[in-house]
């Protein structure tokens, strides 16, 4: 069976929208089995536990702009999405605070070991209450190209 030419155009053009801006995917190791990454744009910026090569479970998601961590603890700050599913924007007037407990986290553990969202009063407390770890690093979110990572220098 032939295919018209136009077919042709709108499969290729489906595909293309498919595809979307897979190429530009952001994978990192954070610490031990946490990794910060981004599916396809970096306002999609997460932090998952790596349980095997293919799979990562999710622990604070949104858009993930600060990270701090320790042998016993990770400590992230994230604007959170302005509504559910999956194009949606962060909202960038609001911060929700996470601590990763080490000790209670794992493959199988599943969200018994993260606390938040929190507000910011929350976490000061939490933070003063458990000698958290600073916040040590500030991600780059490019808010302008939504499919292109910037680097956080």
């Amino acid at each position: 069976m032939r295919f018209p030419a136009a077919t042709a155009v709108v499969v290729w053009l489906l595909a293309a929208m498919l595809a979307g801006c897979d190429d530009v995917h952001h994978n990192e190791v954070l610490d031990g089995p946490y990794r910060l990454v981004a599916e396809d744009r970096s306002e999609d910026m997460a932090i998952c536990y790596q349980t095997d090569a293919k799979t990562c479970v999710s622990r604070v998601d949104g858009t993930v702009f600060k990270v701090g961590f320790d042998k016993h603890y990770i400590v992230a700050a994230r604007h959170p999405p302005t509504g559910p599913g999956v194009w949606v924007s962060a909202d960038r007037s609001k911060t929700d605070y996470f601590v990763i407990d080490r000790t209670f986290d794992g493959p199988e553990e599943g969200p018994s070991g993260i606390r938040g969202p929190m507000t910011a009063a929350e976490f000061e407390r939490v933070k003063a209450q458990n000698g958290l770890p600073p916040f040590s690093r500030q991600l780059k979110i490019d808010w302008e190209t939504p499919c292109k990572m910037k680097p956080c220098e």
